[in-house]
């Protein structure tokens, strides 16, 4: 590849490896470690939603049980599926309830459980990442059908001198076609400027 800049390919070659080198620990620490909001994000991607009475919102009433009884640092996937399979609560919201009540407890599985939890919380994020998509594509098709509209683009301008008429003017002059195509301009009368006296 030839370079704009008639740069080095060595040189670049050099920088990019020692740029990835210095950026290893950070790259590393980002993933072996969460914050509050990364776990509440989890929660939510998997289908927690609304607030307890005093509006507080549940993913945060849940994560900050799972804080509280475990720990964030192997995150809140394990403890909060593994949970929901123990205690017999069926889902999140309820499970959310029994937390902020105090009467769940949150475990770190291992073996078996962990990869039971470790599944289950997958499939609900997976469902969460689904949605988004579903989202983004209804979106992209939005876009395509109505972000460009036909040409040629037609401005009108309408000036009658009072502020108040100005609108009523402009609707009277322009109509449009069905899905936002220009129509036809028609000049309506212009209405007699007011005189004082």
């Amino acid at each position: 590849m030839t370079s704009k800049l008639g740069l080095d390919p060595a040189v670049v070659r050099e920088a990019r490896e020692l740029a990835r080198k210095a950026g290893e620990p950070i790259t590393e620490m980002a993933r072996t470690h969460t914050t509050v909001s990364v776990e509440r994000a989890v929660l939510r991607l998997a289908g927690l939603t609304g607030a307890d009475g005093d509006g507080m919102p549940w993913v945060n009433r849940l994560t900050d049980a799972v804080r509280d009884g475990v720990g964030l640092e192997h995150g809140v996937a394990l403890p909060v599926w593994h949970a929901l399979a123990a205690s017999g609560h069926h889902d999140l919201r309820r499970l959310a309830e029994a937390a902020a009540a105090g009467t769940v407890a949150f475990r770190l599985p291992a073996g078996s459980d962990a990869r039971v939890a470790r599944e289950a919380a997958a499939q609900a994020v997976r469902k969460g990442f689904a949605a988004i998509d579903g989202q983004r594509a209804q979106r992209s098709r939005m876009i395509a059908a109505t972000a460009d509209p036909a040409k040629p683009w037609i401005y009108l301008i309408v000036a009658t001198g009072d502020i108040y008429e100005d609108i009523p003017q402009a609707s009277r002059c322009w109509t449009t076609c069905p899905r936002g195509r220009p129509g036809r301009a028609t000049r309506a009368p212009t209405p007699p400027r007011r005189t004082s006296g």
